[in-house]
């Protein structure tokens, strides 16, 4: 399982409850903003990028949404759901993990 930085994990924007936008930034795995994130039920168990809590199949998490085109980097990165379940719909750009603590 691929232990994630939450340091580098900024959300842009809550759109609903099963979107949201993220900015992604990882050493390894490189840049991405206005990364479209949608909510899906985890198909193996994994690691929370954003908490490092185990992800267990069939939670509810957030993934990067595919695209056509080219699989990104960070495809297998996953957040819990239900840690983002009382930020608001919206403009937040803030540090999730700060977010989280606050």
């Amino acid at each position: 399982m691929r232990s994630w930085d939450a340091q580098g994990i900024t959300l842009i924007r809550r759109h609903d409850p099963d979107s949201i936008t993220v900015c992604w930034s990882d050493a390894t795995y490189g840049r991405y903003s206005d990364q479209l994130w949608r909510v899906c039920t985890a198909r193996r168990s994994a690691v929370c990028a954003l908490t490092g809590e185990k992800i267990r199949r069939g939670d509810a998490v957030f993934r990067p949404s595919p695209n056509r085109r080219h699989r990104p980097a960070n495809a297998d990165a996953m957040i819990l759901a239900s840690k983002l379940d009382n930020l608001p719909n919206g403009v937040v750009a803030a540090r999730l993990d700060e977010a989280l603590a606050a």
